[in-house]
């Protein structure tokens, strides 16, 4: 008969055996002479007596001799999965993973099925599989062998399998998966937060935000960590507003956190409360510390409330921390934007991109921040009407970056800006030539030309990109909002912007242009519900602002329409005239006074 070899067996045993063996020293008897009482070391006894010694020693702190013992043992017995399997978990533990996955293996040769063994080799090929050091290629196959042990593991005798094997589900994108195993195991052990996590995390992956933030929603009342988690699903639904009150909640918890804080402060600046975001930054020391994060954040907040000395104060100090990122440049400029001293942004930014552009770095030339500063200098020069200057540079840098179509649309938009319409329709159809799969150029094509005046031409391109991918909402919203702009075809207008509602609900761009509509078609009762929504989704787009205002004066809530325009004033300032709305906040109080 084979001996039995589980280690959780027999090791509970170990203190009785622990008396044994004092008993044999206390009567004069040498631990070589208790070795040798047993069966002869070649049978299977001798190999059951080794393996016993080998835990005891193990459990002594006597790690190399248990090494030693277990390897006695499983010459003695070599098939017997257990001993394999109890030497893999001790090399684990005395960091030898070359060794300790050796034995895993050889334990799982010995029987496929047996739990321990793949338990303890699951252990450590799901380790293996989380080092930062591991190549690529070996973390997805670490990660799938890993999955294939762990099914076959032991989840009663140990516990952490669900939660391991769920994290290893979810890094291989096997969410399904991942969700029928711990949908039961939160179920049964709500309080295992690890699990409640990575459950709303497949619930994610799996377009199921509802059940997520469902189920976050009922943990966090008796776990408050996770208030962290549940904030960040509500940011990545666009739920601003509950995500300012989660990540609130995992500030309390956690009150000397600054990354927390950093994403308080971004959802509250999303839904348009500056000061109080930068009071929670200030409240953390933000503009103390090394964080770049913290301090972008910061100085976001101080430039919105517009208190431009403290904000620039703030970028420098970021800048000060790196000099070759850009974020710190290209908010200070943003800052000198705000002011309009466009002057101060090509002093600041064009050395920079004057130098990397001269230096040809393949890592600066497909960076996107690196591209957004050199373009933030494009418009830099054209405020100060340098149209050349602008011209030249993105000329320069589409010679150096030749499969980077923005670059293209970039530069037509200069060429335009510069009353070179024609240039820039040039440029835009040899660009469709060369990305003929790139919608984003057709697109900028159909801009152009509407922006030109040729509202026809950009009328079939609009619609030849409708027809090419009908599941493309963005031509769908720019055909709408153009003929909204110029009252024509309102009807088509609607119907075309509910069409790309369908496929992106609640995108506040497509819910201004569906209420400008609606506007247009003097439908203005209809038109104020999706105004609404998009003017508290988009509170710096300065459009919106101003489209909404229109709608409430409309409907004679003056003092509303009065904020909703000085928001237009303090926004991006984009496609809108400060004259104008002006004139209408103007004319609105006195309307006001009037009534009074």
């Amino acid at each position: 008969m084979s001996k039995n070899y589980s280690r959780k067996g027999t090791i509970e045993r170990l203190m009785r055996k622990s008396i044994v063996l004092l008993l044999l020293l206390f009567f004069g008897a040498s631990p070589v002479a208790a070795q040798t009482k047993p069966a002869p070391a070649e049978t299977p006894g001798g190999a059951y007596y080794e393996f016993m010694m080998g835990l005891q020693l193990e459990t002594q702190g006597g790690g190399p001799g248990a090494a030693s013992a277990y390897q006695r043992a499983e010459n003695l017995d070599p098939t017997s999965a257990e001993i394999p399997a109890a030497l893999a978990e001790l090399y684990a533990r005395l960091n030898r993973p070359t060794d300790a996955v050796a034995a895993g293996e050889r334990a799982v040769k010995a029987n496929a099925s047996n739990p321990e063994a793949n338990w303890i080799l699951g252990s450590l090929y799901a380790r293996m599989s989380e080092m930062p050091a591991t190549r690529p290629a070996d973390r997805r196959t670490y990660t799938e062998r890993a999955i294939a042990n762990l099914e076959k593991a032991n989840r009663n005798a140990h516990p952490s399998v669900p939660t391991m094997l769920g994290r290893l589900y979810i890094a291989d994108s096997q969410f399904d998966k991942a969700i029928a195993l711990l949908l039961p195991f939160v179920n049964d052990e709500p309080d295992q937060v690890e699990a409640v996590a990575m459950l709303a995390e497949a619930y994610q992956a799996t377009d199921r935000d509802a059940e997520a933030i469902a189920l976050l929603e009922k943990s966090v009342q008796d776990a408050p960590e996770l208030f962290s988690t549940l904030g960040q699903v509500y940011q990545d639904a666009g739920r601003w507003s509950d995500a300012a009150r989660a990540f609130a909640g995992a500030v309390e918890e956690r009150p000397q956190s600054l990354p927390l804080r950093s994403q308080w402060a971004t959802a509250l600046l999303n839904v348009g409360d500056p000061q109080r975001a930068r009071d929670v930054l200030e409240e953390g020391s933000a503009g103390n510390s090394r964080n770049q994060r913290a301090l972008y954040l910061l100085s976001e907040a101080q430039r919105r409330t517009r208190d431009f000395a403290a904000a620039e104060v703030t970028a420098r100090r970021l800048i000060a921390l790196d000099s070759r990122a850009l974020a710190g440049p290209r908010q200070l400029a943003q800052i000198f934007l705000d002011q309009d001293e466009h002057q101060k942004i090509v002093a600041l930014l064009e050395p920079i991109v004057t130098a990397r552009l001269g230096a040809v770095d393949a890592s600066d030339l497909s960076s996107d921040t690196f591209r957004a500063a050199y373009f933030d200098l494009a418009s830099a020069y054209e405020k100060l009407r340098q149209f050349d200057k602008a011209i030249t540079m993105l000329r320069q840098a589409r010679t150096l970056s030749p499969t980077d179509p923005l670059v293209e649309i970039r530069l037509a938009r200069s060429q335009q800006e510069a009353g070179k319409g024609a240039d820039a329709i040039k440029t835009l159809q040899a660009a469709v030539t060369k990305f003929p799969k790139e919608p984003a150029v057709k697109l900028a094509l159909a801009s152009t030309l509407e922006g030109e005046g040729k509202y026809g031409d950009a009328e079939a391109v609009f619609r030849q990109l409708i027809a090419d991918d009908p599941k493309n909402p963005d031509p769908l919203n720019s055909l709408a909002y153009m003929l909204a702009e110029r009252g024509q075809k309102l009807d088509d207008a609607v119907s075309l912007v509910q069409r790309a509602l369908a496929i992106d609900p609640g995108n506040g761009a497509y819910l201004d242009t569906l209420g400008w509509a609606y506007y247009k078609q003097n439908r203005i009762e209809q038109a104020e519900a999706p105004l609404r929504e998009a003017a508290g989704k988009l509170p710096g787009v300065s459009v919106i602002q101003d489209h909404f205002g229109d709608v409430l004066n409309k409907r004679g809530s003056l003092e509303e329409a009065i904020a909703a325009w000085q928001r237009a004033l303090d926004g991006d300032g984009d496609a809108i005239s400060r004259s104008v709305i002006d004139d209408k906040i103007k004319s609105a109080r006195q309307r006001l006074g009037r009534k009074k």
